[in-house]
């Protein structure tokens, strides 16, 4: 690309990072209003990085809102495809991981989340710096297994998970309070789930604050 043609991928660039922070800050609705609305941008302007970017925070939102399995599913395979053709790896293997989690949650056929797993680990693994998305597809895995009624296989995923994200992005990151959140679902034992809910809720407190509606759920 020319900078002339590159010129509107740096403006476009800070919106996506605004959506972000509406997310962040539980302002979702006009998270997803600013991430619709870039998409028709990135989709005109056709360039595959910033395309596929989008669609896959915008894939994200749709699991956080709970919009269904078929508006994620369909956002995050359109952002596996492009990032594909693109080669754009740790983009196309987020995706993965994340459409994993939406078909391990469809009441109708969960094993068929089942079908993602071996190509998701596959690139996670060819990733020069897989720990932030190991730990994603791993807690993700947690959630299949959870769903097909292995309780036992979801919290040994979980702790997986937990160990990784600890170790990749430190003990008090948001993603690590999603996996203790798991953990704790689905452990049998109380005096294990309840430090795992204080230590979870805490992290919610400190990093979104307590009228966040993440904390709240």
């Amino acid at each position: 690309l020319s900078l002339h043609d590159a010129l509107p991928i740096y403006q476009l660039r800070p919106q996506l990072a605004r959506a972000r922070t509406l997310a962040h800050a539980g302002l979702t609705t006009a998270a997803v209003n600013q991430a619709d609305s870039l998409l028709r941008a990135a989709e005109a302007l056709g360039e595959p990085s910033l395309l596929s970017d989008v669609l896959v925070q915008r894939g994200r939102m749709a699991i956080d809102r709970r919009e269904g399995p078929g508006s994620a599913d369909e956002l995050l395979t359109r952002g596996y495809l492009v990032a594909l053709a693109a080669r754009l790896d740790e983009l196309a293997a987020e995706a993965l991981a994340l459409r994993l989690y939406v078909r391990g949650r469809e009441a109708e056929n969960p094993a068929r989340a089942l079908d993602e797993l071996p190509v998701a680990t596959a690139m996670v693994d060819r990733l020069a710096a897989p720990g932030r998305l190991r730990g994603l597809l791993l807690n993700n895995a947690g959630s299949v297994a959870w769903a097909l009624g292995d309780a036992g296989r979801g919290a040994e995923l979980f702790r997986e998970a937990l160990a990784v994200r600890e170790a990749t992005l430190g003990p008090d990151h948001l993603e690590v309070a999603y996996t203790l959140v798991n953990l704790a679902m689905v452990t049998g034992s109380d005096s294990e789930r309840t430090p795992l809910m204080r230590r979870a809720l805490a992290i919610f407190d400190a990093r979104l604050g307590r009228a966040h509606p993440q904390t709240i759920e």
